[in-house]
């Protein structure tokens, strides 16, 4: 039991040297938080990834509108003409609008993975040079750490949130 106390009263005396040995200011520790979304948002990088998205968006909206239009023609003319058909062409028929279905189907989901993989790569871009612009902030205003993952804390201090700055830095990037 002797030893314990010892050990805790060895800890006590260096925590007090220590604290004795550096001002307040020397021992503050400096943290802050990005928020990335944010800064993908709200950033000119973001703003205009978003654009670019928006515009890739519509232009595989614009190719896939005919082949839609094209299976729901070809649906009309079964529904509406099926019972004048005989048996062979209302086969055929359905063969060719399973057809054009799975093409469709799939045009649709390359479409989808495409603009995905876009904006992974634009997200990934920007969030590279922010990264730059983050630790060039952290270094100049004396931060000890930077957090950018929101889901670890329980509560965060807005005054500790440079989010701001860090899109104004970015922004001002040529």
């Amino acid at each position: 039991m002797r030893m314990g106390k010892s050990v805790v009263g060895l800890m006590f005396t260096c925590v007090f040297l220590l604290t004795a040995c550096f001002t307040p200011s020397e021992i503050e520790a400096k943290v802050g938080f990005l928020d990335v979304q944010k800064l993908v948002k709200e950033s000119k990088l973001g703003k205009q990834a978003t654009k670019e998205i928006e515009k890739l968006t519509q232009g595989k909206e614009k190719e896939i509108a005919p082949k839609l239009k094209e299976l729901n023609d070809l649906k009309s003319l079964v529904e509406s003409s099926g019972t004048k058909m005989s048996e062979a062409e209302m086969r055929g028929k359905v063969e060719e609008f399973q057809r054009l279905n799975k093409d469709y189907q799939r045009l649709v989901q390359d479409s989808k993975e495409e603009i995905a993989r876009q904006d992974r790569e634009r997200v990934a871009a920007i969030l590279k040079k922010a990264e730059e612009v983050l630790v060039k902030v952290a270094k100049r205003d004396k931060y000890l750490m930077i957090i950018k993952e929101p889901n670890v804390l329980s509560y965060l201090d807005p005054s500790v949130d440079i989010t701001a700055e860090v899109i104004k830095e970015l922004d001002s990037l040529k």
